[in-house]
Parts: structure tokens; C-alpha cells; sequence
């Protein structure tokens, strides 16, 4: 029962994060360009490990919320996997 309630509380707490990301302003849409410092950025949002970002679906034709990650040598998005480039890619933020 224990572990039941704290995947429910872990649940309802990305809900939580989900709903007030997504209540913020859009800051910037557009693809992601890679900078000479090879961080990625987004119009003039530098983008860093953990950045929040929403990615585009072109299948589903949907937002998908994610975050920027680094794997070692370059910059990836966790819902894209560590080994999919990210240049080029249509993204948004919010602030």
C-alpha cells in the first residue's frame, strides 16, 4: 500500500509541475540552433541540463513536455532520447 500511495503522490506532483509549467507564458517557439558554445538556444534562450521545454510531435500533432539533458558530449531532449540530434528541432519555452 505504501508503495501505491507514493507513485500516486509522485504522480499528482508532475501533474502539479505539468499544469504550472504549461499556465506560464510562451516565451519563444521555433527550432532549436546550435550555438558556437554548443549549447542549443531557442530566438535568444540559451538552453542548459534541465532547461523545461515542449517539443513538437509532427505525427500526433501535438506539445509533448520535456527537458534538455546532457549526455556527455552533446545536448539531447529526454523525450527524444539521449542518441536523436536536436538541431533544427521544433521547440517552445515558457517563463
Amino acid at each position: 500500500m505504501y508503495q501505491v500511495a507514493r507513485r500516486v503522490s509522485s504522480a499528482i506532483s508532475d501533474i502539479k509541475w505539468d499544469l504550472n509549467y504549461l499556465s506560464k507564458d510562451l516565451l519563444c517557439e521555433g527550432e532549436l540552433i546550435k550555438q558556437p558554445n554548443n549549447r542549443y538556444a531557442l530566438g535568444t534562450i540559451e538552453l542548459r541540463s534541465g532547461s523545461p521545454i515542449e517539443v513538437y510531435d509532427p505525427e500526433d500533432d501535438s506539445w509533448n513536455i520535456s527537458a534538455v539533458e546532457h549526455n556527455g558530449s552533446d545536448y539531447y531532449i529526454e523525450s527524444l532520447g539521449r542518441e536523436t540530434p536536436i538541431g533544427n528541432v521544433l521547440a517552445r519555452v515558457r517563463g
